[in-house]
């Protein structure tokens, strides 16, 4: 505001004035550092209200092109918590990253044999993975586990409504059809079966 009423006042002085003004070069100058900090700062805010690691991504960039006064201008401005808010959603993303691999190797690497290998547990890597941009998903390097277990999953989940709509009454070629279809599902898949439901 400061900087604003100088320019203003500068503004309303006649030519022989304005020639006295020796350092209107350093008005100019403050004026433009707080345009560009005031407009990058805006940028960060928006970036940060849609969660989004693209779009932070994208105003951080903005950022580290500003000079080391103009960075100091944003960090002061929005009650100073902009660039700690930016920095933390990006650590999260990030960290998602190097855990969700780790995540998907212990739970889905030995589908035959592990006892974690369950119909819950995908859907929660699966919702992790979901929550990835398309730049991060890149960088989950056995995602082709998650995707099969998945495929695994949806077969389980099949024969399970199946299984559900069968009961006592039922007619013996209902009975049959289940026993049929349960025989059809992969070694895998019966041991998802077996780890996640209990009839």
């Amino acid at each position: 505001e400061d900087i604003t009423k100088l320019l203003a006042d500068y503004k309303a002085l006649d030519s022989k004035e304005k020639k006295a003004v020796y350092n209107y070069s350093v008005l100019t100058k403050a004026s433009s550092d707080i345009k560009k900090a005031e407009s990058t700062a805006n940028t960060i805010q928006k970036a940060i209200a849609t969660k989004s690691y693209d779009k932070v991504l994208s105003a951080q960039a903005s950022f580290n092109k500003l000079s080391s006064l103009q960075q100091s201008l944003v960090r002061v401005s929005k009650e100073g918590s902009l660039i700690e808010e930016m920095n933390d959603i990006l650590t999260v993303a990030e960290d998602s990253v190097g855990t969700i691999p780790t995540l998907i190797g212990a739970s889905l690497e030995n589908p035959d044999s592990s006892t974690s290998y369950t119909v819950d547990i995908i859907s929660e890597l699966n919702e992790q993975y979901s929550q990835l941009t398309s730049k991060l998903k890149k960088q989950i390097t056995n995602y082709d586990l998650l995707k099969e277990a998945t495929k695994d999953a949806k077969a389980v989940q099949s024969f399970v409504m199946k299984l559900l709509k069968v009961t006592e009454d039922s007619p013996l070629k209902n009975k049959e059809s289940i026993v049929t279809s349960y025989y059809k599902l992969t070694a895998t898949q019966t041991n998802l079966f077996k780890n996640s439901f209990i009839f």
